[in-house]
């Protein structure tokens, strides 16, 4: 499924189609959510924010947290003179039931965040879209877009 957050009939919506039932549904073993925020507060794009992102965002979708690590270049000055599609700061959180990933361009004031589980937290449409709101309200995105797909196949 792909959409715009901000879609009217999103109420309607069901992730690939279908409902999910439990962990494990007819789209298979888990969720792949994919959120694109564009036009965020980029003065915002630190560690400590997207620590503090990664801790909100779990709780509000019931995930479990596990290690979160960081890549980015060692100064903002050096982020800036990077190739716009470099110039940010990559984070990795591990969840008991995957991981999320974020991914920040400084320049184009964008944010691309993958979330993996096998948990049911996305089972209804109701779950991505919450988590896609959030999302665009922490980083104040003036639009964002999301897919929702199931990932591998259940025996």
């Amino acid at each position: 499924m792909r959409g715009v957050a901000d879609d009217a009939d999103r109420a309607r919506a069901r992730i690939g189609g279908a409902a999910m039932v439990g962990a494990r549904s007819a789209l298979g073993y888990g969720v792949s959510l994919l959120i694109d925020l564009y036009g965020c507060d980029s003065r915002r794009f630190s560690r400590r924010t997207i620590r503090r992102f990664m801790v909100e965002f779990c709780a509000h979708i019931g995930m479990e947290r596990e290690a979160l690590h960081f890549w980015d270049f060692p100064t903002r000055a050096e982020r800036l003179a990077a190739p716009a599609h470099l110039a940010g700061i990559s984070a990795v959180q591990f969840i008991t039931t995957s991981n999320i990933t974020l991914h920040t361009l400084d320049r184009d004031r964008a944010i691309f965040l993958d979330c993996f589980t096998c948990n049911n937290a996305f089972d209804e449409a109701s779950g991505h879209l919450a988590a896609v709101d959030f999302a665009k309200t922490f980083w104040r995105a003036e639009r964002s877009e999301f897919q929702v797909f199931g990932r591998g196949k259940t025996p």
